[in-house]
């Protein structure tokens, strides 16, 4: 179990510190190849985070059938451009409710459904950042839940003694404030105001995918 437990952990890290790295990498990763395609502006109308998927509202447009531009578009988070490494690995970033943002779309043929954004930026062209604030918040209650999930279901089994259980404890204690301690430290190297202001989006006291 221990063995199993600090894989997990070792993964998670791992997750957390190639998001680190991907901070300072220069590569961008277009999502679509560049076709002739016009470019719109919108609002996020939604966008679920652990689905990966979302709606853009698109100014001027209507879903009118003389009107070629349609009132939304669907939303991939491979439609968002984004950062990658060296090693072509990428951390996917994500939008937010009220968000502006640039894109572009193919016209789809009447009954085919919404058409789909492609190079997705924020409105002035700059790249979806990967780290928002209340990461770090967010992150932490995330390994606090994992943490009592974990102790629950140990207890609930009655397999453990008391001496196992609280090694695992502090197993669990020191895995969790290793990713708690690189998810803040990436948040405060993205963001000047860390510890400062509470986050604006509930979004960003969402539960983070790592």
């Amino acid at each position: 179990a221990l063995k199993c437990l600090s894989s997990f952990a070792m993964f998670a890290v791992r997750s957390l510190r190639q998001a680190a790295r991907l901070q300072n990498a220069g590569a961008v990763v277009s999502c679509t190849s560049r076709r002739a395609m016009a470019t719109h502006t919108g609002t996020v109308k939604f966008y679920r985070r652990q689905k990966a998927y979302g709606f853009i509202q698109v100014d001027g447009g209507s879903d009118g059938a003389d009107n070629a531009v349609p009132s939304e578009v669907f939303v991939h988070r491979n439609s968002i451009i984004a950062k990658d490494d060296a090693h072509g690995n990428v951390f996917y970033p994500f939008l937010r409710t009220g968000e502006r943002v640039t894109f572009e779309f193919e016209p789809v043929s009447e009954g085919e459904g919404r058409p789909v954004a492609k190079n997705v930026t924020l409105e002035d062209g700059g790249i979806v950042p990967t780290v928002r604030p209340g990461y770090a918040s967010a992150y932490r209650k995330g390994v606090t839940k994992r943490f009592g999930e974990r102790v629950l279901e140990i207890l609930d089994s009655g397999e453990k003694s008391d001496e196992e259980l609280l090694q695992l404890i502090h197993l669990y204690h020191k895995e969790g404030s290793e990713e708690i301690a690189i998810a803040e430290e990436l948040e405060r190297n993205n963001n000047p105001n860390y510890g400062k202001e509470k986050p604006k989006h509930k979004e960003a006291e969402s539960e983070h995918m790592y």
